[in-house]
């Protein structure tokens, strides 16, 4: 899973996002949208350098995930019980996983930031009223679908 046209995708959704922050940092109003309600309306508002914290937690996670397949194997929390046999396709199985969660948080959040500039520029009306759902389900959709293929892999 660790392709890397979709690690590049992850990778340039990270740094796409300080890149926008810093090509609009100037012109943008000092109060900004900084939460949403699930229709994708800003509810809250913050001061625009929270736009860094959110880039860098998406450096940060993209750094922790890309650790993963590093990691020592038995760090991993797996849905079934490993043996000798299944092992290696379990461990590969939920690195994959990892990897396809990293590039998914990744999209997402450089998407939370282009749509808070947007919206702080009166460009968008707010992330829209699909933003909630795909952003659950480009998360959870893959550990449901891992765990499903871990239980096939035993």
């Amino acid at each position: 899973m660790d392709s890397p046209i979709l690690r590049n995708i992850a990778l340039a959704s990270v740094i796409g996002g300080f890149i926008l922050i810093v090509v609009h940092y100037g012109e943008l109003p000092d109060r900004m949208p900084s939460h949403f309600d699930p229709q994708g309306n800003p509810d809250g508002y913050g001061h625009k350098g929270l736009l860094w914290l959110l880039a860098f937690i998406n450096l940060g996670t993209y750094a922790m995930m890309s650790w993963v397949p590093n990691a020592p194997r038995d760090m991993m929390n797996y849905p079934v019980k490993i043996t000798p046999e299944n092992e290696e396709r379990q461990y590969k199985n939920m690195v994959d996983m990892v990897l396809a969660m990293r590039l998914a948080i990744a999209v997402n959040f450089a998407y939370m930031i282009y749509g808070i500039i947007y919206t702080g520029l009166g460009r968008m009306n707010g992330l829209g009223s699909w933003s909630l759902w795909i952003f659950l389900g480009s998360v959870f959709l893959p550990i449901i679908y891992y765990c499903w293929r871990s239980y096939q892999l035993k």
